[in-house]
C-alpha cells in the first residue's frame, strides 16, 4: 500500500469514526444574531456555547435573565425573535415559545428564510488534505464562491522566499482570458476583461523560491446572476445597522454561497466584539 493509499484510508476511517457524532446532533433550526447579559442555552447534552452567530438545535432551552437581551433569526420561517429577560423559552422548528410571553416579541427578519449548507464534513476533509501539501500557496479570495463583483480582487497569501508571482484566469472551457507576473500578493483584472454573471471562472497562481521548491493553487468562482445581486444590495443593511441585522446578512449570504461577502461582514462584526470566538472563526482569523 503506498502513502497516499494510506493516507486515504486514514482519514476515510476518521470520518467514519466521525459519522456517530454527526448524526447524533441536532439539526440546527436558529441562529443567534444579537445578545447581552448571561444568556443560556441548553440541549439534550447539557450546556451549549453562546455566542453571535452561534446555531441552536430544536428542542433547546434557552434563559434570558433580568436585564439580558438575545435576538434569534429561525432559519425555516425568516422570522426574528427578541428575548427580553427574564424570560424562558424554547426553540422549535417553526419558532420559539417562551414564558412571559410578552417579553418574546417576534417580527419577520428581512432576509427571510435561510438554508444552510450540510458542508461540515466535506470542510473537514478538505482541511485534512490542504494541511498535508505544504506546496500549496493559500488563496484568500475568489476561491469555491460566488462574487457580487463582476471585477473581483484575487488574493493569496505571501510565500517566504518568493518575491514575484504567475497569475492565471480561465473561463470554463479552458480559455485563458488574462495572464500576468506580479511582486504583489493581490491582482485586479484590467477593465479590458470583462466577466460575465452567472458564469464560472478558475484561476491559478504560482511561484517559485529561490531554491527551486515549487508553490501553486487553483481556485474556481461563479459570478452572480443579475437578479442575485439585485436581492443581495436590496438585503444589505444600512450604515449603522444592529448587529443583529448585520449577522442575519452575513449569513443569508453565506447560504448563496457568497462567502467572500459574508467573510468581510463577519471580519467587521469580529473588530467589534473581539472577544467572540465564533466570530473569529467565522472571520477566518
Amino acid at each position: 500500500m503506498t502513502t497516499a493509499q494510506r493516507l486515504a484510508c486514514s482519514l476515510f476511517a476518521s470520518l467514519l469514526a466521525a459519522a456517530p457524532a454527526f448524526a447524533q446532533r441536532a439539526a440546527p433550526v436558529a441562529m443567534i444574531t444579537d445578545l447581552s447579559g448571561a444568556v443560556k442555552v441548553s440541549g439534550a447534552q447539557g450546556a451549549l456555547p453562546t455566542g453571535l452567530a452561534t446555531e441552536i438545535p430544536a428542542d433547546a432551552k434557552i434563559e434570558v435573565p433580568a436585564g439580558g437581551r438575545l435576538v434569534l433569526l429561525v432559519f425555516a420561517t425568516g422570522d426574528e425573535f427578541t428575548l427580553s429577560g427574564p424570560v424562558t423559552a424554547q426553540a422549535r422548528a417553526d419558532g420559539l415559545a417562551g414564558t412571559p410571553t410578552d417579553r418574546l416579541v417576534r417580527k419577520a427578519s428581512a432576509v427571510g428564510k435561510v438554508k444552510l449548507k450540510p458542508d461540515r464534513l466535506v470542510q473537514a476533509a478538505v482541511t485534512l488534505r490542504s494541511s498535508r501539501r505544504p506546496e500549496a500557496l493559500p488563496l484568500l479570495s475568489a476561491s469555491g464562491t460566488t462574487v457580487l463583483d463582476a471585477k473581483p480582487v484575487f488574493r493569496w497569501k505571501a510565500i517566504e522566499g518568493v518575491t514575484a508571482y504567475r497569475f492565471e484566469l480561465q473561463d470554463s472551457s479552458g480559455k485563458v482570458l488574462h495572464e500576468a507576473r506580479t511582486e504583489a500578493t493581490e491582482l485586479r483584472l484590467p477593465e479590458s476583461v470583462r466577466l460575465e454573471d452567472g458564469k464560472t471562472y478558475s484561476w491559478e497562481v504560482s511561484a517559485r523560491q529561490a531554491n527551486g521548491a515549487a508553490f501553486a493553487s487553483f481556485g474556481d468562482f461563479t459570478v452572480a446572476a443579475g437578479a442575485l445581486r439585485e436581492q443581495a444590495m436590496k438585503l444589505k443593511p444600512a450604515a449603522g445597522a444592529p448587529v443583529s441585522e448585520r449577522v442575519a446578512y452575513a449569513a443569508w449570504l453565506g447560504s448563496q454561497e457568497l462567502n467572500d461577502d459574508a467573510r468581510a461582514i463577519w471580519r467587521q462584526l469580529s473588530d467589534e466584539r473581539p472577544d467572540d470566538p465564533q466570530l473569529k472563526a467565522l472571520a477566518g482569523r
